[in-house]
């Protein structure tokens, strides 16, 4: 099972961010650089959490023999899977792009 691990700090960040501007306070470039990036943050955040919920229903449904006879499948899924927990972290530039070609995967491997 995967799960989204980008850090929570983030949230934290550009929540204080956002609050420290409110009252006029001086705010390091990189954190409003962070805060800034807010909406993309969030919407890979989600689009992550929906892709592995689909990741996770797929393979949570197969009875054990299933499991035996599509385990080329299950590698291959997984190896496309394991990209994004080596590869990617929250300001990626290609986090769509995995998106689209894991989705693709989980697809034709529901199929």
């Amino acid at each position: 099972m995967y799960h989204v691990n980008f850090a929570p700090d983030l949230k934290v960040i550009i929540r204080e961010a956002k609050f420290l501007d409110r009252i006029g306070r001086l705010i390091p470039q990189t954190i409003i650089n962070i805060a800034l990036q807010e909406k993309d943050y969030m919407r890979h955040v989600d689009r992550l959490k929906q892709l592995l919920r689909g990741y996770n229903s797929a393979l949570s449904n197969l009875k054990p023999v299933e499991r035996k006879l599509m385990h080329l499948g299950i590698r291959q899924l997984n190896m496309r899977m394991e990209k994004g927990a080596k590869n990617h972290n929250w300001f990626s530039l290609s986090i769509d792009e995995y998106i689209k070609e894991c989705q693709g995967a989980i697809d034709t491997f529901k199929e």
